[in-house]
């Protein structure tokens, strides 16, 4: 920086106090304007000060240079900068190390610059808790690019690009300092030479501005309100007295009023629930009888067929007698062949019969007693088939709507899958599909209509709190952020038209308007547990500060805490997931599990969530192949079922 060129300078001080001496434009002056840009805002700084420069005879520019004389040209007499690294192809790097004695902490301070494109001073500003050096974390590199990859593997560091708010509300955290008033003093006093009024100069630079009667009112109306919350607590608690009692008697009035309903309801049905067990017994009992008289029937028809047989046959001896015997043996040879013929046809039937009986599993017949028992055995399997067959139907339906639930859920995940492997942000398809349809219609960029989630990232160092960050920003980070030249435009495209995806399913949209052009910074100082400071802005976005601005306004107050902790803030979250709005509403949302990064929005890097999505869409098409398998066994079982009702139906009829 300036002078000093190609060689390492350090002044370790380690504590105590230092006199710096030399000749005019050997580097003293450099060396403070060094310290007041580690620690002061470069529009505030009036470079060369204690060289006694009024305006801006410096810049970064000179120092990055090394800007030491001016020469006039012989034919303009013009006055011309003289450089010692007159090309755009240097940095500078300004380290500083302080140290907390008594805590033994240590913070290291490191700013680097460089000429970027248009001869404009680009900027690089570093915390660590580490100490850092210039030939060790500053060398051997080919672009700021790479630095930045080397810095961000180094343990303790922060980078924060070129934003010297986030910077400044680091440090001086980091430092204890809960006020910009220590830094603008110092500023006023590192190069200062003489004080025309210490009074003045204590009020106007030392002292806060605070405005005694706002603050009076403030309280005043503070504690007026405390005192209605207290009145009405007391009132509320004594409404409680009264009206406990008179609950606990309607609830018991309750109970007892539908015991009494329960037990007249059983009284009306019972007649009817007696006569229809009534009804059951005497089917039964006409279905033994009536099987009981068909067995008689049997027999009967048996002891008559004998009995025929018997007479016919007294009716042959008789002509037998009378004929003395002479056509005996021809009536014997027909009945033979008539026997023979009844024999194969009865042969036929029981063949018939025995594979049937096999077919159902049940047991040889071998007398009458046998051939009964398989009739009420085959009967009550047939029964049992019947109940089967409602049984597999409703397996059968269950299974079906598993598999054409699984099917639906495999399709969603692949069309996701193939949606975040063609970007590399988070946000849901069915959103990057509407905006794509949006900008199409107006004829806008995408890349001027992001989603809050594509410029958002929670810090590397704070994956622990990646999942409950992701629930409390999910509805931010799915916001359309539309700059004000577009949002007359957009508005009136979502008033006209109805929002649907593109398989025609409405969708919820929500979109903020981002005046870029007027950017409000918030001076409010923030919890070091805060919210705000767990989350990384994408810096080459031009929506960087406003963003910054909106997330710090609405989510800065809430504090990262355990479940202990949320009793003593007012907005707060635990890494479980658990959200505290205010001073009663928490909020917990389970439906799926906070650490399941499938459902993860924020980043603008999805490698990931496409892994995770690849092993889901994996294991859904396991689960489709198994949902697949046991319908069909479900189906064979059922055409078994079929089969052996058929065959016990034979039986039976």
């Amino acid at each position: 920086m300036g002078n000093f060129d190609r060689q390492i300078w350090s002044l370790g001080l380690e504590g105590h106090n230092a006199l710096l001496t030399g000749d005019i434009g050997s580097g003293k002056s450099t060396l403070v304007d060094a310290l007041t840009c580690l620690l002061v805002p470069y529009k505030k700084i009036t470079f060369n000060k204690a060289a006694g420069a009024e305006g801006k005879e410096r810049d970064l520019s000179s120092y990055i240079k090394g800007e030491f004389k001016k020469e006039k040209e012989e034919t303009t007499k013009i006055a011309k900068k003289v450089f010692i690294r007159p090309d755009n192809d240097t940095y500078t790097v300004i380290i500083g190390h302080f140290k907390n004695q008594g805590y033994n902490e240590t913070v290291c301070l490191a700013h680097i610059y460089w000429i970027g494109k248009d001869n404009k001073v680009e900027k690089l500003f570093i915390s660590s808790s580490t100490l850092l050096t210039v030939s060790r974390h500053f060398n051997g590199f080919a672009d700021v690019n790479e630095l930045r990859k080397n810095l961000r593997k180094t343990p303790g560091v922060t980078l924060f690009n070129d934003n010297f708010t986030q910077y400044s509300e680091h440090f001086r955290r980091l430092f204890g300092m809960n006020s910009e008033k220590a830094i603008d003093l110092f500023n006023q006093t590192v190069s200062m030479k003489a004080v025309s009024s210490l009074t003045n100069f204590v009020r106007e630079q030392m002292l806060e501005r605070t405005d005694i009667q706002e603050e009076i009112k403030s309280l005043l109306k503070r504690f007026e309100d405390l005192k209605k919350s207290h009145e009405a607590v007391v009132h509320a608690r004594e409404q409680h007295a009264i009206l406990k009692p008179l609950v606990e008697a309607a609830v018991s009035y309750g109970q007892v009023s539908e015991q009494i309903e329960q037990v007249e309801k059983l009284l009306q049905v019972a007649p009817y629930w007696f006569a229809e067990k009534k009804l059951q017994l005497i089917i039964t009992a006409m279905e033994v009888i009536e099987k009981d008289l068909e067995k008689l029937a049997a027999k009967e028809l048996q002891h008559t067929q004998r009995e025929q047989e018997l007479e016919t046959k007294k009716e042959g001896i008789v002509l037998e007698i009378a004929g003395n015997g002479g056509k005996r043996i021809e009536q014997i040879g027909q009945q033979i062949k008539t026997h023979e013929k009844d024999k194969a046809i009865t042969r036929k039937e029981y063949e018939d019969y025995d594979k049937l009986i096999t077919r159902a599993g049940l047991s040889k017949t071998e007398n009458e007693a046998d051939f009964y028992h398989n009739l009420q055995r085959a009967e009550r399997d047939q029964a049992a088939c019947l109940a089967l067959k409602d049984t597999l139907r409703l397996e059968r339906d269950q299974a079906v709507s598993l598999l054409r639930r699984l099917e639906g859920e495999l399709r969603t995940e692949q069309a996701e899958l193939k949606s975040l492997k063609a970007r590399r942000t988070q946000i849901p398809a069915w959103l990057i599909q509407f905006r794509t349809q949006l900008c199409s219609d107006l004829e806008i960029d995408q890349a001027d209509l992001p989603f809050a989630g594509e410029l958002l990232q929670v810090q590397a160092a704070e994956k622990d709190w990646e999942g409950a960050v992701e629930r409390l920003l999910h509805a931010a980070a799915i916001s359309l952020l539309v700059p004000s030249q577009f949002y007359k435009s957009v508005s009136r495209y979502v008033n006209d038209n109805q929002l649907r995806s593109i398989d025609g399913r409405g969708i919820k949209l929500t979109y903020l308007e981002a005046d870029l052009s007027n950017v409000k910074s918030l001076s409010q100082e923030l919890d070091t547990d805060s919210v705000f400071y767990k989350v990384d802005i994408k810096p080459d976005s031009l929506f960087c500060d406003w963003l910054e601005a909106h997330i710090k306004k609405n989510f800065g107050d809430y504090i990262c805490t355990d479940v202990d902790g949320l009793a003593h803030v007012a907005y707060g979250l635990t890494r479980q997931g658990l959200i505290k709005s205010g001073r009663i509403r928490h909020t917990k949302d389970d439906r799926s599990n906070v650490l399941d990064r499938r459902h993860f929005v924020l980043g603008w890097s999805n490698e990931d969530k496409i892994k995770l999505m690849e092993c889901s869409v994996e294991d859904l098409e396991q689960q489709l192949t198994q949902a697949s398998e046991k319908k069909s066994s479900i189906e064979s079982k059922e055409n078994k079922n079929e089969d052996q009702y058929n065959i016990l139906n034979n039986i039976l009829f």
